[in-house]
């Protein structure tokens, strides 16, 4: 995959699959890969504490967060996500 065909993509699953066939799936990337991913739905995160848990991820990934900011916002994600469902705001 070229880089032009990666700036292309749509697909995530095949994006995936061509770090992990080339042996490029650094920890790092693989974090920013799925923060990249909810930067496409960026728009459907409706509590802030989503938004910040990506924001915080991939600060984590280039040295700038804590693993315990990383885990907080987690959490906080987490307890967004359920809000969320137990007010039917997205289908279970």
């Amino acid at each position: 995959m070229t880089e032009a065909e990666w700036l292309a993509a749509t697909d995530p699953a095949a994006m995936l699959n061509f770090l992990r066939s080339t042996g490029r799936a650094t920890d790092r990337k693989l974090r920013l890969f799925a923060c990249a991913c909810c930067r496409r739905i960026w728009d459907f995160l409706l509590d802030g504490r989503s938004q910040e848990a990506v924001e915080v991820s991939e600060r984590y990934a280039d040295g700038l967060a804590t693993r315990e900011k990383l885990e907080a916002a987690s959490d906080a994600a987490m307890d967004a996500a359920d809000h969320a469902v137990d007010r039917h705001v997205c289908p279970h």
